[in-house]
């Protein structure tokens, strides 16, 4: 059977990422106006159809950096970007080994993950880079 491509996340995926990561801190609930996360959500598969990009971990980067650049949410767009990183690479049969929130037992970001998150959401890194970074994480579910 062939490759049916990436499962993708949807807006209500993304939209409970960043419910769950709000427990965490007292920032301001809800999606700011327009199509941000549609946008946002389009941006990966974009990437996927028309830049030919395969690798799962570039692909998550991509929903980062959209996240992240886009402001989609009110607040913790930065935990939310890595939260639906990692949900994707997830989705499609990857794991990563960093902390990343939100987790019933950590509330914060490993070092390596807030700085790479920081560097991306600031322009000092690109898509391209953080998922170099993703990739060097990702191990294959068993």
């Amino acid at each position: 059977m062939p490759n049916a491509g990436p499962v993708w996340l949807d807006a209500e995926i993304v939209l409970e990422l960043n419910r769950q990561v709000l427990r965490f801190s007292d920032e301001t609930p809800g999606v700011r106006g327009g199509t941000r996360l549609k946008a946002a959500l389009m941006r990966p598969k974009a990437q996927y159809l028309y830049s030919g990009i395969r690798s799962y971990p570039h692909l998550a980067a991509h929903y980062a950096e959209a996240i992240t650049g886009k402001h989609v949410f009110r607040g913790d767009n930065k935990r939310t970007s890595l939260a639906a990183a990692a949900v994707f690479l997830r989705l499609n049969g990857l794991d990563i080994e960093a902390t990343l929130p939100p987790t019933e037992t950590s509330e914060t970001f490993d070092d390596e993950a807030f700085k790479h998150i920081i560097a991306l959401s600031t322009g000092k890194i690109n898509a391209v880079a953080f998922g170099n970074w993703l990739a060097s994480l990702a191990r294959k579910q068993s």
